[in-house]
């Protein structure tokens, strides 16, 4: 009877750890990854006083930071790995919002390119 209970706790205890781990993994899942990994500063390759800062809680600023020229603030999220959603808080007239990206990150260089203009591709440096 004692085995029987043993067998059977640690059954249970293996099964709320199996549903712990899945929870887990779904409450972090890719998007959250790749939001941690867009966080920071990054430089564009063309222009390197123009900046893109992803702030960790989805926030962010581009432009000429520095300078504080042409800076915009904006919200931003990942739906899904690859995938990048830009909303500007004051977009220009005429300007596409909410911006749509698909991204790569290799080494220290992030690429954007537009999922609505075509041919629109940027590559930033971590800063």
């Amino acid at each position: 009877m004692k085995k029987t209970m043993l067998r059977n706790a640690g059954v249970f205890l293996g099964v709320i750890a199996a549903a712990a781990i899945t929870f887990a993994m779904m409450a972090g899942g890719p998007a959250a990854a790749s939001e941690s990994a867009l966080a920071g500063t990054w430089a564009w390759v063309d222009g390197e006083d123009y900046l893109y800062v992803f702030n960790a809680d989805g926030t962010g600023t581009r432009g000429l930071i520095e300078a504080n020229e042409y800076v915009e603030t904006f919200t931003w999220s990942t739906p899904e790995a690859g995938y990048l959603v830009i909303d500007l808080a004051a977009p220009p007239p005429g300007s596409v919002n909410p911006e749509r990206w698909s991204y790569t990150i290799s080494g220290q260089t992030l690429t954007i390119d537009s999922r609505q203009v075509e041919d629109m591709t940027f590559s930033y440096i971590r800063r």
